[in-house]
This record gives structure tokens, sequence and C-alpha cells, in this order.
């Protein structure tokens, strides 16, 4: 295959609040290129069927380059109002290569994956 994607939680505590009632679940994308041409990565984050609009994705870069056989950490975040907030939801990530620096030749047809994780929380609880 030509690359492998993996999606790691970040490390510390599995999900924060902020002051607008949000909660908040940090994520990194790990990419590693094994081709032997730089790579264009476009990430695209999918909405889950079942819950859609729910989350919202923070993804201060949604293209990568990638080095032949290199590697590349990709933070991102994911955030949900607390309100809207039931239960553990599916983070669905879409990672889509393309030859970077070339137009004659072309990554194989399939070269995209699709990672999942876990948006985590707990139910909001209002104030009497």
């Amino acid at each position: 295959e030509p690359f492998e994607a993996n999606l790691l939680r970040l490390p510390g505590i599995p999900y924060t609040r902020d002051e607008a009632g949000n909660i908040r679940n940090g994520f990194e994308l790990h990419i590693v290129n094994k081709t032997n041409s730089t790579t264009r990565f476009q990430i695209t984050p999918v909405q889950d069927p079942a819950s859609p609009g729910s989350l919202n994705y923070i993804l201060p870069m949604s293209t990568v380059d990638i080095e032949p056989l290199g590697s590349r950490r990709v933070p991102f975040f994911v955030t949900m109002d607390e309100k809207q907030f039931t239960k553990e939801r599916p983070i669905i990530v879409r990672i889509d290569a393309s030859h970077a620096t070339s137009s004659t030749t072309s990554t194989p047809a399939g070269s995209a994956k699709t990672v999942n994780g876990r948006f985590l929380g707990s139910p909001h609880h209002e104030a009497h």
C-alpha cells in the first residue's frame, strides 16, 4: 500500500470543556508515505451519518506534502456543544493521496484510507 495512516488521541486528559460549553477532544493523524515520490495528502473529516452536523472539526492543515518514505503528524481538534452530547460519537477522517510534484505519474486508484476514532465526553447537567 502506498501509505499508512493512524489516528491517535493526543496525550493527556481525553477531553476538556471550554467556557463556551463545548467539549473538545484532541487527536493526531500520523501519515507515513511509503512511496518513492513526494505525495500530497488531502485530509477530510467525514460527518457520521447517524449524528450529522454535531461535531466540528478544527483542522489547521487539511493538505500535507510528505517526502518519499517520510512521515508527518497532523494534530487536530474536534468539538461539540456539551448540550448535544449524549454518548460517544465516531470520529471519521478520510485521507486521499496524490503525487505532489509530477503530473505524469498518478497514484494507483484506491489510494485513500479512512481512519476512525471516538469522540469522548460526559453529558451536560443543568445546575438547578
